[in-house]
């Protein structure tokens, strides 16, 4: 086997860092855009079936997407910790979708559920 030449050390260079940037005013700026985080929580309801006490929506932007659009204060959706603008993304294990932008499927799913579920959502952080 041949022996490999060691390489050059590289030199260092140190360019100069301003203090502050100035963007031209030509320059476009995106907008920030608010994060999203997932949030599980634990829904327990009288029995199965029951009302939960939140209000959905579908989204004519967003097809099969199922939104909370209202939570009854004291209802076990509240007390879960589900809140109006929640996307509902998963409960009891199961995906929540409207489809065809109908809530029929996704109401049939959540009343489907035993009494007590964990419920997974996303929101604005």
């Amino acid at each position: 086997l041949a022996a490999h030449p060691a390489a050059a050390p590289v030199p260092a260079v140190a360019a100069p860092v301003p203090a502050t940037t100035t963007i031209p005013a030509t320059a476009t700026v995106a907008a920030a855009v608010p994060s999203k985080v997932m949030v599980t929580v634990h829904l327990q309801r009288s029995e199965p079936g029951a009302p939960m006490g939140m209000s959905l929506s579908t989204s004519a932007d967003h097809v099969g997407t199922v939104w909370v659009t209202n939570v009854t204060a004291g209802s076990p959706a509240a007390v879960a910790g589900i809140k109006k603008g929640d996307l509902l993304v998963m409960a009891g294990g199961v995906p929540v979708v409207a489809a065809a932008n109908s809530l029929d499927s996704a109401i049939e799913i959540l009343m489907g559920l035993p009494k007590d579920f964990d419920v997974m959502v996303q929101r604005s952080a």
